[in-house]
């Protein structure tokens, strides 16, 4: 990744004029940098757990195990199966969602897949890798100010889960205090990605967002069957 970071928005091949944009982890970093890089084309944001480059925002251990030349390689080539799926999501804060049974079973089935068969995981990892260097970390240009937060006019959703280790209410917090027109929305018991906890709590969110009808009914957080 370049030092001046880059963001693009879909409107020309589309041709969507504006849009509501939903971002999840670092897809949370490129909608803010889409909203102070693209104001008109930017209606509104949704960030479904805490985005990376935020002020007081923590890096996932495993960040620096990616960047550490040969064991990076070795994480990397390790076959994912059953069990590391479950650590990693641990490792995500979505211990409770595992315990609780509130994970279900196709979904789980969903992440081992495209861990064990697609290229998801060493693109991300290349990601993460390009954003800094073994020693130096990550490369500050990256990182968001509060001034260039308060350049974001349009509101901003803030769902996080209260046991994401990448930031939870502190982070959002300063947040919602940076930002011109952003609220907050902590899920007990949910980790760094809320859309694997509570699916329809997120989507109601996101409904409420566009101005439509309220679904939020958290029929996602029933117990369901146990991953095995």
């Amino acid at each position: 990744m370049p030092s001046g970071p880059r963001v693009r928005v879909l409107e020309h091949g589309l041709d969507v004029p504006e849009a509501l944009v939903v971002g999840s982890s670092f897809g949370g970093y490129s909608a803010l940098r889409t909203a102070i890089a693209h104001p008109s084309r930017v209606t509104g944001i949704v960030l479904a757990g805490c985005p990376a480059f935020v002020p007081g925002w923590r890096a996932p251990s495993f960040f620096s195990l990616l960047r550490t030349p040969l064991l990076g390689r070795a994480l990397l080539a390790a076959p994912a199966t059953r069990s590391s799926v479950k650590m990693s999501l641990r490792q995500m804060g979505h211990s409770a969602t595992l315990a609780e049974g509130r994970l279900r079973p196709a979904m789980f089935d969903w992440m081992h897949a495209w861990q064990r068969d697609t290229a998801t995981m060493a693109n991300d990892a290349a990601m993460i890798i390009a954003c800094g260097t073994w020693r130096g970390g990550f490369d500050p240009d990256l990182d968001l100010t509060t001034d260039q937060l308060g350049q974001i006019t349009v509101p901003v959703h803030l769902c996080f889960g209260a046991d994401d280790p990448v930031g939870g209410r502190d982070v959002g917090d300063a947040l919602v205090s940076a930002l011109a027109d952003a609220s907050l929305d902590l899920l007990p018991g949910a980790g760094h990605l809320p859309w694997l906890d509570d699916p329809v709590w997120l989507a109601g969110a996101i409904g409420r967002s566009r101005g439509g009808v309220d679904t939020s009914t958290s029929v996602g957080r029933r117990p369901t069957d146990q991953i095995g």
